[in-house]
């Protein structure tokens, strides 16, 4: 799997930019903050249809779109991707209604025709490295959530439509129990429990197969990132499954239904505490991941290098779960991570990241680094305030 082309219109400070992808990938070079990172982001948010930037869209267009036209702001990002039987293209548009609007519509296409974006994810799968993933060790239990959640949909489209059907009905449970509270209503009640029942059987069903997937995925994930760390810093990293579940079978041939009922028990077990505090108390929107380094946990007692080599295992095994089973490998991203190794690290990095034969778009702010082995065999851009330029060749 490798993008053919990228085209990115009004994407942040990139007004219009065609860029031809060698198969092998590109290596960018050029200052902070001059389109580098928004390059990779564009990759990524057509992968997922999220970007690894932002959590709000209308960041990521460029505020004087559309002005030379008198036309709203808007943004589009698309794609040519070559997979192993065909070559598909991908495109994302995002349209404000009027200048000052603050709701994106966001349009997806394949192959030109509008699409749900669970038929989009997966067509194009990519790993970003970036200096700001240590949150992953280091951050709120949201942001390795997001590390699973980004993962597992990008192979799996069953379970995208049921993250995405889950946060639906958590927030239509959550407003019920909060008038509840505000109102004062009894967890014994007819009412209460009758009107609970609908949400709960729909929690059930997708929370299920949420939590199912994310443990049968950590499995995995912990032996990859485990061999991946050995080879890096020859010690111990462990990645086991925190879900908020009361009674959560633990052992690894847990089946659906097993989830579901200790689902249904501990929601019946915390409904009065639920409806007191107006709040869903259980489910995978609270999960969470153990992190051990040496038998230890990374967040409190793991030195800086060591978490960042512990990311870094962690993003080389996800690249190779995607690649194991999606049956291509993923685009790999190395966001001006080259700086924050050494010699050494960064050969292994980039060793293993060329052997899965996976396309490498690797950027820095130091053009020095991008002489490394493997990385001087890339193509090389220069990258100037959202222009992409090419190097003259001496």
């Amino acid at each position: 799997m490798h993008i053919e082309q990228l085209r990115l219109e009004e994407f942040r400070q990139y007004r219009r930019q065609d860029i031809d992808i060698p198969e092998p990938g590109l290596a960018i070079f050029g200052a902070n903050a001059s389109g580098k990172s928004t390059l990779m982001e564009a990759i990524a948010f057509l992968s997922t249809t999220r970007s690894p930037r932002t959590s709000v869209d209308r960041e990521m267009i460029g505020w004087e779109s559309g002005a030379e036209f008198g036309f709203p702001p808007f943004a589009r990002i698309s794609a040519r991707v070559h997979q192993a039987r065909e070559s598909v293209s991908i495109e994302i548009g995002l349209f404000l209604e009027h200048a000052d609007a603050t709701t994106v519509k966001k349009q997806i296409k394949l192959n030109g025709r509008p699409v749900r974006a669970s038929t989009v994810v997966g067509q194009l799968r990519s790993v970003l490295f970036t200096p700001e993933d240590v949150s992953l060790i280091t951050g709120p239990p949201s942001d390795r959530r997001r590390y699973l959640d980004l993962t597992i949909c990008q192979i799996d489209s069953a379970y995208m439509k049921a993250l995405s059907s889950y946060s639906r009905v958590l927030s239509q449970r959550n407003s019920l129990l909060k008038q509840f509270a505000r109102d004062g209503v009894s967890a014994t009640s007819p009412s209460a429990i009758g009107q609970l029942a609908f949400w709960d059987d729909q929690l059930v069903t997708s929370g299920s197969l949420i939590f199912l997937r994310r443990a049968q995925t950590v499995l995995k994930l912990d032996v990859l990132a485990g061999d991946e760390y050995l080879a890096l810093d020859g010690g111990t990293l462990g990645i086991s499954y925190r879900p908020e579940l009361k009674g959560f079978p633990g052992h690894a041939s847990a089946s659906r239904e097993e989830i579901a009922l200790a689902m249904r028990e501990s929601l019946e077990a915390r409904r009065k505490d639920e409806i007191k505090r107006g709040v869903t108390l259980m489910g995978p929107h609270r999960d969470d991941l153990t992190i051990l380094i040496d038998g230890r946990v990374a967040g409190s007692y793991a030195s800086r290098g060591q978490q960042r080599l512990a990311v870094l295992a962690m993003k080389l095994a996800e690249a190779k779960l995607m690649a194991e089973v999606g049956g291509e490998a993923p685009i790999v991203m190395l966001d001006d991570i080259l700086s924050e190794l050494d010699e050494r690290h960064r050969g292994l990095v980039l060793e293993t990241a060329s052997a899965m034969q996976s396309q490498l778009l690797i950027s820095s702010t130091d053009e020095r680094l991008l002489d490394a082995p493997i990385v001087r065999e890339l193509p090389r851009r220069r990258v100037e305030t959202g222009r992409l330029l090419d190097v003259p060749v001496f």
